[in-house]
């Protein structure tokens, strides 16, 4: 969604269309009507009670059974979906709504009756979706689950029409709304993001406008949140003509489809036929469920640290150094080998990130050193890798984290430095918001997190920091349950360090009581006294306040002509602590906080010292 947002900076708003109301049924609309292909089918009709956004974001799928057959050739897309839905509103509900993108249509719902018409939403690339209403028979209870098989089909292609809707140009809309499903060629495949850009598979989810500020990516990131507890098992069939594909990625792993043989048993040549992919079933993960075919096998590096899947094989090479570039760091931080490869896989439209999953036009970067910068975070995903949705806040901050650490090593801390006091300024905005291990707002948690950890790291050393980090990663192998462990990464900072963090956790992890709002108070030098024949120097005593909710451990520093001396300082919420800092020669300035630990204002403070007596 990153290069969306972007485009959208770009967008005239003079040649805007008005955007109809959110949720909006539009049966009459012309390009909804050719998007659904024209033709009427079973629950053709708006339900009889208006669908609200509460009802549909009243249940939630928990667990996917999909068996997808797709034809390249013709666009098209048939599918049966096993599904559980769960109830995790707080009243019983007898209907459940469900969507998929307006290019498709529901066929049927085995052993309920339903209705379907068209919405208007942004997180699909049409700007609308097909909207099934299935009445259950009787009231599903607050927590209570039920089974649905659905059948659904039609066609999937590329469709710049939510960004052409608010003045985007065709080109600028293509090249970010790449989804489809096309048929396989060196510069080609089937292409399939999922929610929030194309809903290829059924969501229960409100509608989004891109209008909306922040709605749509906040809404994608929910549906990414929620689907941490759901699980996911699929069925692929590829039917081509043409040079068959050679495999497909689902969700981010690898599999190989195998040609299916006809009625006699026989293969079909190359030049068409049926080919299938299957998935176990699994977590689905932090990420909304993408779907990719490919037109060449995975290569993979010698020390499995990459897996790229490029027609043009010489287009990964670069990247492939860049990776390596960023392997020492992880390595020091995790282990030797990631868990599984990073995933490369070519595609000319704008770059998408997934986890481990990088899709990108490989050939139009070559330069490995920028290629490494931009590589960290997939490479953290695929060394580090952690389920449970109160640690989210884990699994996005750690890669963050390590991005600004290889940053540091690369362009040194004055970088970090000022992208912290950028991200401060950012999360300044929203705060108060939600406690780390229960926000559903991925920048959220990516800005956050990565400053937590960044905080954690000045506290208790990088080392011991590192230690912590590694010591948590093997664990979670050990038993898998601390993955739904509220409080088991503190726990592993604490064994490291033999500090009691429970102050910090408490107001930076566990809950969100904003951020602290810190000042310089009395700044008192004393001169020490002489000693063999020389200036015993200065003690500097130093009073910081925090008229903040969240307490802090910032650095007090005390400089004078190219001199400085720092000391760290715990200031309380709606406190004050003080601090005395001896230093060699007359003291100039006093600086609290460099940038690193945001604050509600400036996340820098700084007063000239006035020296009335001599040593």
């Amino acid at each position: 969604m990153k290069g969306l947002w972007i485009l959208l900076l770009a967008v005239v708003g003079a040649g805007a269309q008005e955007v109809p109301a959110k949720g909006q049924v539009l049966a009459s609309d012309e390009r909804l009507a050719s998007a659904s292909n024209d033709h009427a089918g079973p629950g053709d009709e708006a339900p009889k009670v208006a669908v609200t956004d509460a009802d549909r974001a009243a249940v939630m799928v928990t667990r996917y059974d999909l068996d997808v057959h797709l034809t390249p050739g013709m666009a098209g897309l048939e599918a049966r979906a096993g599904l559980v839905v769960k109830n995790v509103s707080a009243a019983p509900v007898e209907r459940v709504v469900l969507d998929v993108s307006s290019t498709l249509r529901w066929e049927s719902v085995t052993g309920h009756g339903f209705t379907q018409s068209p919405v208007q939403t942004d997180a699909d690339h049409t700007g609308y979706a097909q909207e099934v209403v299935i009445g259950l028979g009787r009231p599903l209870g607050a927590g209570e689950s039920v089974s649905l098989t659905v059948f659904y089909g039609g066609k999937v292609e590329q469709s710049g029409a939510r960004l052409e809707l608010i003045g985007a140009n065709a080109t600028a809309a293509r090249q970010a709304d790449w989804d489809a499903v096309q048929a396989t060629t060196d510069d080609a495949a089937t292409s399939l993001r999922g929610f929030g850009n194309v809903m290829w598979y059924p969501v229960a989810a409100p509608v989004a406008l891109l209008g909306e500020e922040k709605k749509l990516p906040d809404l994608v990131a929910r549906m990414a949140y929620q689907n941490q507890g759901a699980r996911l098992k699929a069925r692929v069939t590829v039917e081509y003509a043409g040079d068959p594909p050679d495999g497909v990625v689902l969700d981010g792993e690898v599999a190989e489809l195998a040609k299916t043989p006809d009625d006699t048993g026989t293969l079909i040549g190359d030049s068409e036929g049926v080919a299938t992919a299957e998935f176990a079933e699994r977590a689905i993960g932090y990420r909304n469920v993408s779907l990719f075919l490919t037109a060449a096998h995975p290569v993979t590096t010698e020390d499995e640290v990459v897996e790229s899947i490029a027609p043009h094989a010489e287009a990964a090479e670069p990247w492939v150094q860049g990776a390596e570039k960023v392997k020492p760091m992880l390595a020091e931080w995790f282990g030797p080998a990631p868990l599984k490869p990073m995933l490369l896989l070519e595609h000319d439209g704008q770059v998408y990130e997934d986890g481990a999953m990088v899709v990108a036009p490989l050939r139009d970067v070559t330069d490995p050193d920028v290629l490494a910068a931009g590589l960290v975070r997939a490479m953290t995903h695929a060394w580090f890798q952690i389920g449970g949705a109160q640690n989210a806040w884990l699994d996005q901050g750690l890669p963050e984290f390590m991005r600004l650490l290889y940053l540091e090593r690369t362009a040194g801390r004055g970088a970090v430095v000022e992208q912290l006091t950028h991200a401060g300024v950012l999360l300044a905005l929203v705060e108060p918001g939600t406690a780390l291990v229960k926000t559903e707002d991925q920048a959220f948690l990516r800005l956050k997190s990565a400053a937590v950890l960044w905080q954690l790291r000045d506290i208790v050393g990088e080392d011991v920091l590192r230690t912590a980090v590694a010591g948590f990663r093997h664990s979670l192998f050990v038993n898998a349950g601390l993955a739904d462990d509220v409080r088991a990464f503190e726990r592993a900072v604490e064994k490291a360090s033999g500090k009691d963090l429970g102050w910090f956790f408490a107001d930076w992890v566990y809950a969100d009581k904003g951020l602290p709002d810190l000042s310089i108070g009395l700044v008192s030098p004393r001169a020490l006294p002489v000693k063999g024949g020389k200036d015993g120097g200065y003690l500097v005593a130093i009073e910081v306040k925090n008229a903040g909710d969240a307490a802090a451990e910032v650095p007090v520093t005390v400089k004078a002509n190219g001199v400085s001396a720092t000391e760290r300082l715990r200031v309380p919420a709606h406190g004050a602590a003080s601090t005395r800092v001896v230093f060699e020669t007359t003291p100039e300035r006093v600086e609290v906080n460099d940038g690193t630990v945001p604050e509600m204002r400036s996340s820098t403070h700084a007063v000239d010292v006035r020296v009335t007596e001599k040593p």
